[in-house]
């Protein structure tokens, strides 16, 4: 019996080996996955509106920085190749900038102010679409002083358009608002000033009231008009049918 005890223990201390290791190569695959889960986090589209969200952050504390402008720039148009951004809401990042989706979802707009222009006030679009081939596409939309707020669709003469509402400040206390009719095709927003009246027909494309505080800019698809309404003292009260019969 003696002879056989060292055996015996031998195979117990073996036994403990074997359950140790299989702990530890356990804990390495746990730590693992673990590793692999905040990769997957960052990556997924809950990572990416964080992230996005710190880097406007950061954007708008060092005003007027183009290391900062560049980064959050450069981070939202490599995201915007991204199915995720596509098809997903921002939760945070839309406290933030304007994200616009087209009632048809045939785009995105995304605009923001880049915090270069002072009290003049910048601004950078993007539109978000899918290709024929299904891919995720962006191009850049309007122009550096227009901030897009809202977008509706409008049927005119059997065909779909869309009317884009943006707005800009070229001071500190100067507003001016705009609308313009287009149509999107294949990745680019054609622009038709020829639905509006005469008298508002010019080189930008578009409709603009100028230097009121606040006021209401809507589109009422009953009547197909453009209804301009000043909140604060009403002196301005303005009615444009849209040439759409």
């Amino acid at each position: 019996m003696n002879k056989i005890r060292p055996y015996i223990f031998v195979i117990f201390l073996l036994g403990l080996l074997a359950c140790s290791e299989n702990r530890l190569q356990k804990s390495a695959v746990q730590a693992k996955q673990a590793e692999q889960n905040v990769v997957e986090y960052h990556d997924s589209f809950s990572g990416i509106d964080s992230a996005l969200s710190c880097l406007y952050d950061s954007l708008a504390y060092h005003s007027a920085n183009e290391l900062y402008l560049d980064r959050f720039d450069s981070a939202l148009q490599k995201n915007l190749y991204d199915t995720f951004t596509y098809k997903n809401a921002f939760m945070e990042l839309k406290q933030r900038i304007s994200i616009l989706q087209a009632p048809d979802n045939a785009f995105r707009i995304y605009s923001y102010d880049d915090c270069m222009g002072g009290t003049m006030r910048s601004y950078k679009s993007y539109i978000q679409y899918r290709d024929s081939s299904e891919r995720i596409r962006h191009n850049s939309l309007g122009n550096e002083y227009q901030y897009f707020y809202d977008v509706k669709p409008v049927e005119i003469k059997g065909k779909g358009y869309y009317l884009l509402f943006s707005c800009l400040r070229y001071s500190s206390n100067g507003l001016a608002r705009n609308i313009q009719i287009g149509s999107f095709e294949n990745g680019m927003m054609k622009y038709h000033n020829e639905f509006f009246p005469k008298e508002y027909r010019d080189s930008t494309n578009m409709i603009t009231i100028d230097n009121i505080a606040q006021f209401d800019l809507r589109y009422d698809s009953a009547s197909r008009t453009i209804l301009f309404k000043e909140i604060e003292d009403d002196t301005l009260n303005r009615t444009i049918r849209l040439l759409i019969h």
